[in-house]
């Protein structure tokens, strides 16, 4: 268990030394600068059967209250207000307006990074898929493994991403997206929070 858990440590440690290097990064757009970034994670149902039921699901496998991860962008803290989202859903990658009840969301604020955006546009474009089979390693790991074998599902590629994956990987340009789920992406992003004070 806990030599599992090394790999996981280091690629937090590597986050959180890069939102430090980047934390007073300067933004040359001014119209972009206004604009602020956060990891937004929900704790709510969507509504339908299928997506509530999905989320159900996920909250259950994890044993967490989230169920999916939003990378925002918005020139407030978006809380009973609208703001861009990007992540990955059934469809795949996308970006779309929100409205974030206060209710259903929680947030961690994190340094505006214009290239994470560029990275979700260029996946959009890719048409990036949704990966159902990487959601399903974290949230039911023993079945996943029992299905598909450990090392098909731990050997992850770019052609698909499930929601945590694609905000980690989009947002500090990166490849380990495939070590984190929304339980606990949310307690790496409440760490960096912590420890460089972006509120």
């Amino acid at each position: 268990m806990v030599c599992s858990l090394i790999p996981l440590i280091g690629v937090m440690r590597q986050a959180v030394m890069f939102a430090f290097i980047n934390k007073n990064k300067i933004n040359n757009n001014a119209e972009i600068s206004m604009k602020r970034m956060f990891f937004a994670h929900y704790r709510g149902n969507r509504t339908g059967w299928l997506p509530g039921l999905f989320n159900r699901l996920t909250r259950w496998g994890l044993n967490s209250v989230y169920s999916h991860t939003e990378l925002v962008v918005c020139d407030e803290v978006p809380v009973n207000k609208k703001g861009i989202g990007y992540s990955s859903d059934l469809m795949g990658v996308r970006s779309k307006e929100i409205y974030f009840d206060a209710v259903k969301w929680d947030f961690n604020e994190v340094v505006h990074q214009e290239d994470a955006v560029m990275r979700f546009d260029a996946a959009i474009k890719q048409h990036v898929k949704y990966d159902y089979l990487g959601l399903l390693y974290h949230s039911f790991p023993v079945l996943a493994r029992l299905l598909l074998g450990f090392r098909f599902l731990a050997k992850r590629t770019a052609k698909r991403k499930y929601c945590t994956e694609a905000v980690y990987d989009y947002y500090f340009d990166s490849k380990d997206g495939w070590r984190f789920d929304p339980a606990n992406f949310r307690e790496m992003s409440i760490h960096i929070e912590k420890e460089h004070g972006y509120f």
